[in-house]
């Protein structure tokens, strides 16, 4: 959400809170988060990992190949600033 970053999330969400029960203060940027909650809940969703989801180690039978090195991507895709 824009204007919610890491400090006023972990403000939110201190003392072991969720986003059912977040401490929101009436601030602008409590109102914004306040009218973007469903959101929060819909992302917070569509991220959540499936434990209950098997995964074998190796569907294929054998090793996958080598993924090259995140520098050698970036130099190919012309990521470098």
């Amino acid at each position: 959400m824009r204007g919610i970053g890491p400090k006023r999330a972990a403000y939110v969400l201190s003392a072991r809170r969720t986003l059912e029960r977040a401490r929101i203060p009436p601030t602008w940027w409590g109102e914004r988060l306040l009218a973007d909650l469903d959101s929060a809940f819909h992302w917070r969703d569509v991220i959540r990992l499936r434990r209950s989801e098997r995964v074998d180690v190796m569907p294929l039978n054998r090793p996958t190949p080598e993924l090259p090195k995140a520098a050698d991507v970036c130099d190919a895709l012309g990521l470098w600033v």
